[in-house]
């Protein structure tokens, strides 16, 4: 059985944000993650934006290491931190399941508040992956970080799970030249982030 990681706190039909049971233990940006949305179905996404907070809006982090030598030794010191921090992420849809087939597209409902948050587990992340269908959700959402880098990252993450990740790395580049035709300059950039050894 899969650990969750987090649970859905703000939702929409394209996107959620996700708190971290644990201060500073949110998965990486670009990371394949899932949620549960109606009748029982999964829900796909991408992180694309990790935030570090306090848990009061509107109160600012105050600085405590002047005297200290290591972020760790901070918190070791100070540990209410635990408690007054929380660690937030951000995750765009692309994909789900319905009736247990994968579908590259948003799920006709969000999922719920409190929904719980997996990180997906290396034969979902290649089953998923079969398909670059995704992309189109990944290279059109105006998100608060740049969406080129996310994509990249995306892209990065998935490979590492495939038995041939410079293959899949190559495909997704094709199929990326298809998908951004119109603007070379924005695909020639995130051609050099995907970085294909």
């Amino acid at each position: 059985m899969m650990d969750k990681i987090a649970e859905v706190i703000a939702t929409t039909s394209t996107e959620f944000m996700a708190q971290c049971y644990k201060l500073n233990s949110a998965p990486s940006v670009g990371t394949l993650v899932k949620t549960i949305g109606e009748n029982d179905e999964d829900i796909f996404g991408v992180v694309y934006n990790i935030e570090t907070h306090s848990m009061e809006t509107g109160r600012r982090v105050s600085v405590r290491g002047e005297k200290i030598n290591s972020v760790q030794e901070i918190y070791r010191t100070n540990p209410q931190l635990e408690k007054l921090l929380v660690t937030d992420f951000n995750v765009v849809i692309v994909g789900c399941s319905q009736q247990g087939k994968l579908c590259y597209y948003i799920a006709s409902q969000p999922s719920f508040i409190h929904s719980f948050v997996y990180i997906c587990q290396a034969e979902e992340v290649r089953k998923f992956s079969q398909s670059l269908d995704f992309l189109n959700l990944l290279v059109e959402p105006k998100l608060a970080v740049s969406t080129d880098e996310v994509l990249a990252a995306s892209l990065r993450f998935m490979s590492n799970y495939c038995n041939d990740p410079r293959s899949f790395l190559i495909n997704a580049s094709k199929e990326l030249v298809w998908i951004l035709r119109g603007d070379l300059y924005r695909l020639n950039s995130i051609l050099k982030r995907v970085n294909i050894g």
